[in-house]
């Protein structure tokens, strides 16, 4: 019998410490990276050509949803993007900072790149940012998030649809964003999360295989510097299957989200 719980979530900002520890007496889990549980990298899993070195580390949700990137969350997107690269928000920035973050909005959300997933401006929805289709519907996000992040948990294994798993946090794309200032990769990581991209190296043509298929580094479009995602979705809750998350102990210390 499935049991699906029904709660009201109430989003807590926690200003980090210098070694930032997760808030106790809440319930939190780190999404495990693909070597982890298949001992292959993304590329490796999919099949990939050789050429393809890395690829999106993403994690879906069992219950996905495209919610509207309506001008409000764009905003929001460019202004955790500003707070992650420059660490000011967007109307600090000059002329040239802005255009940094104005490209990397719109290679972040391309159709084919990870989380609008065919509803990208290059899809003909709208990119208010860049002036792009901007009388079309508003581009569409994904409820993803990527291998190597938190996630709040607010139930223990539970069976959904046959399969285990836990209920977790996530923002609700049918509310108005939240204050960039309160809720960032860096105040709430379970609420932002960190794009991660999933690679191999070392490829052997005589054995056919990667001398390292471990490796997870952050998306580029920030110049080696995060790339912050909203973990957004309907509503304020959604699953994850269980195998995917490792739980961690009260007051953890924030897991290291990369591996070079």
């Amino acid at each position: 019998m499935s049991l699906a719980l029904r709660v009201t979530v109430k989003i807590t900002p926690v200003r980090p410490a210098p070694y930032y520890q997760l808030p106790a007496g809440r319930k939190f889990g780190y999404l495990l990276h693909d070597y982890d549980l298949y001992g292959l990298s993304r590329p490796s899993r999919n099949r990939a050509p050789i050429s393809a070195q890395g690829l999106p580390e993403t994690i879906k949700t069992v219950n996905p949803a495209f919610m509207p990137l309506t001008l409000q969350w764009q905003k929001y997107w460019v202004e955790l993007f500003s707070l992650s690269r420059f660490d000011k928000l967007y109307d600090g920035l000059n002329s040239a900072e802005k255009c940094i973050i104005n490209l990397a909005f719109k290679s972040v959300t391309k159709g084919n790149r990870a989380f609008t997933n065919r509803r990208g401006w290059d899809d003909g929805y709208a990119d208010y940012i860049n002036g792009v289709n901007t009388n079309a519907s508003p581009m569409e996000q994904e409820s993803i998030n990527c291998g190597g992040n938190v996630v709040e948990l607010l139930s223990d294994i539970i069976r959904l649809g046959g399969k285990d798993v836990y209920q977790i946090v996530t923002l609700d794309g049918d509310q108005q964003p939240p204050d960039p200032l309160e809720i960032n990769h860096k105040t709430a990581p379970w609420l932002v999360f960190k794009a991660t991209i999933s690679r191999r190296e070392g490829y052997n043509p005589r054995t056919g295989k990667w001398a390292r298929e471990d490796i997870v580094i952050p998306f580029d479009q920030l110049q080696n510097h995060d790339v912050p995602i909203p973990f957004m979705g309907k509503g304020s809750f959604n699953y994850i299957e269980a195998e995917r998350i490792r739980v961690l102990p009260d007051s953890s210390p924030l897991p290291e989200t990369y591996r070079r």
